[in-house]
């Protein structure tokens, strides 16, 4: 399961969800407000995914615009081009999670090491926007000696040549994620 352990499992040991679910990472030191962020993030907006940390999605033509040049946010407007990114902690809706239910394990096709590709990928698909917290990024300190230097190695770091997230977001999207995109954007105008 990779880091998808940190949502699945549960996501399918009960159906039917009523309440939301709060994923972290297990190498960060959160502050004692940490949790009640996410919560009142949760209560002001049951409808969208709440993160402490995003990313906006850029396009270059069709495609994805490589990872390493998508923009921090600077803001804490729900946005379906904004991307599920969780290490620094993230609240899921009910709703949200029956989804990633019924979609069982698909994940395992394009996105075995990487949760937030997915998690972004059923976002943008079944209408769930995506809300920084705050308007600049909340960043827990890191525990020393604790970090997954592996999956970062593979996702990011290295990911910058190889193109490790830009891989795993075009497998994941497809050919022409800007139309994905436009076509979930005109969805929510006429909502």
């Amino acid at each position: 399961m990779g880091p998808h352990m940190k949502y699945f499992p549960y996501v399918n040991s009960i159906s039917g969800h009523r309440r939301p679910l709060v994923t972290a990472d297990d190498d960060k030191r959160y502050s004692k407000e940490w949790l009640n962020g996410l919560v009142e993030a949760y209560e002001e907006n049951d409808s969208v995914i709440s993160v402490y940390f995003s990313r906006r999605i850029e396009f270059a033509g069709d495609g994805f615009a490589p990872y390493v040049e998508w923009p921090y946010l600077d803001n804490s407007r729900p946005d379906h081009r904004n991307a599920v990114i969780g290490f620094c902690g993230a609240v899921y809706p009910p709703a949200f999670l029956n989804e990633l239910q019924r979609r069982g394990e698909l994940f395992r096709k394009t996105t075995p090491r990487q949760d937030d590709v997915w998690l972004t990928f059923v976002a943008v698909t079944s209408g769930f926007p995506v809300r920084q917290i705050r308007s600049t990024p909340v960043v827990p300190k890191t525990i020393r000696g604790a970090e997954t230097l592996a999956l970062r190695q593979t996702n990011l770091v290295s990911g910058i040549d190889s193109g490790g997230n830009d891989q795993q977001f075009a497998e994941t999207f497809g050919d022409k994620p800007r139309l994905l995109f436009e076509q979930q954007a005109s969805r929510e105008r006429h909502n």
